[in-house]
């Protein structure tokens, strides 16, 4: 009869391991490879290094050179950023600040060592502000930081700040048009008047006279239509002319067509107060949105966030069907019609595009009715395409 076998777990096992590299390390003993970078001499286990990092890992364990040799040359990275990155692979510590920031994140890049990388971004975020934010900027884009929700959380401070920001020479050098346009066409900068973004985009365009080929794409962006009548035919207190005048004597007015016919939509649009409710266009199109979706329970009388819909939008049919939410057309986020029909378990808590086929056209405006099924769609405009 076979004896029983038990199996023990040391609870203190890697620790223990982490514990015992360390005190080599301080030891100096077993130190088997020599990293040169910029005349400094770093001294390492490959082994430790090997379960670090998965450029370290492959250098040793893959056929290359490097493989075999005790002393390796690192070019691309300072011996500054190494040194915090070694010490973090040791002991697990890492010291930031705003002066070594960009050589750590450059030498954590380097050597494929993400947990230092997701560091330093958090530390970025969170000391980013109106003077250092266009270098934040610039160290992401630069070492093509591709980390979950960095992005996010700096376009959500730039949304934020967006016309304090523009009025820094440092930002409006450093923002290109592709990202200027993004964030013009984003319905979270509802906070500014509009008033403020066309003169942001004034100042964009009068930064750099080679933009001015950008002007006619940019323009199109700003929602004239959302300005007040009296900041566009009268004199403010704030202004020492109004918009109207501001934009004809203005340089791009002369040089863009977009923006001649931006103008002549908002007068339009302003003097025709009876058919407002009629025009649908980008340039009224109002800067609002919600990222979540919500439910309230007056049983508990409390909110519960619930998964977002895929794309937002506006305008939409609504009915229920089998404990299901059913939403159909509407004008969506991205400002284009849609025919899609959209579904949403309670029960699981999901959005889902595919459950049903495609409405035969784009329908925004539209009333919906659910008689158990099919469903009934009474349209009020069509958007056939």
């Amino acid at each position: 009869m076979a004896a029983d076998v038990e199996v023990f777990i040391s609870c203190d096992h890697d620790s223990s391991v982490s514990s015992g590299f360390r005190a080599l390390y301080e030891e100096r003993l077993l130190l088997d490879v020599t990293l040169l970078i910029e005349e400094h001499h770093f001294q390492a286990h490959k082994a430790l290094l090997a379960t670090q990092s998965d450029y370290f890992r492959i250098m040793f364990t893959a056929d290359m050179r490097e493989r075999d040799q005790d002393k390796i040359h690192l070019k691309g990275l300072t011996a500054t950023g190494f040194s915090h990155v070694l010490q973090f692979m040791y002991y697990g510590k890492l010291e930031l600040s705003m002066l070594t920031v960009h050589e750590i994140l450059q030498a954590a890049m380097y050597v494929q060592l993400t947990e230092v990388v997701e560091f330093c971004c958090s530390f970025l975020l969170a000391k980013i502000c109106l003077d250092n934010c266009a270098e934040v900027m610039r160290l992401l884009d630069d070492f093509s930081v591709n980390i979950d929700g960095v992005q996010e959380q700096l376009d959500a401070f730039l949304l934020e700040n967006f016309v304090p920001l523009m009025s820094r020479p440092d930002f409006l050098s450093y923002l290109s048009f592709e990202k200027l346009t993004l964030y013009l066409d984003s319905d979270r900068l509802s906070r500014f008047p509009e008033i403020e973004l066309y003169e942001a985009v004034q100042a964009w365009l009068r930064h750099d006279r080679r933009r001015w080929r950008h002007t006619d794409s940019v323009i199109q962006n700003v929602r004239f239509c959302l300005m007040t009548p009296s900041h566009v035919f009268e004199k403010a207190s704030t202004h020492a002319s109004s918009v109207l005048v501001q934009v004809k004597t203005s340089e791009f007015y002369r040089y863009s067509r977009q923006l001649r016919h931006e103008v002549e939509q908002a007068l339009n649009y302003f003097h025709g107060v009876n058919e407002q409710p009629l025009l649908e266009m980008k340039s009224n199109r109002i800067r609002s949105g919600c990222p979540s979706t919500e439910v309230y329970d007056p049983e508990t009388d409390e909110w519960t966030i619930l998964a977002s819909m895929p794309i937002g939008r506006s305008g939409h049919g609504v009915a229920v069907l089998d404990k299901q939410i059913m939403v159909l057309g509407g004008l969506c986020y991205n400002g284009h019609y849609s025919d899609s029909i959209l579904t949403f378990d309670p029960e699981e808590n999901k959005w889902k595009e595919d459950e049903y086929p495609r409405m035969p056209c784009k329908l925004d405006g539209l009333q919906v009715c659910s008689l158990h099924f099919p469903e009934y769609v009474l349209e009020h405009v069509r958007r056939c395409s």
